[in-house]
């Protein structure tokens, strides 16, 4: 929402709900690969260490 409060003040450019959207989309996105990536890799961290 900063980003866009910060285009109204951008010549040629505005702000739009949409684009507010759009980014959330992507935030949530960014942070589920994320905690899959976590995921993962805790899993394989204990298969490691039952092996050992």
């Amino acid at each position: 929402m900063l980003d866009e409060y910060h285009q109204s003040f951008v010549a040629g450019r505005g702000p739009s709900i949409t684009d507010v959207g759009i980014d959330s989309l992507g935030v949530l996105t960014g942070i589920f690969f994320v905690l899959i990536l976590i995921s993962v890799y805790k899993a394989l961290r204990s298969d490691r260490v039952e092996k050992v």
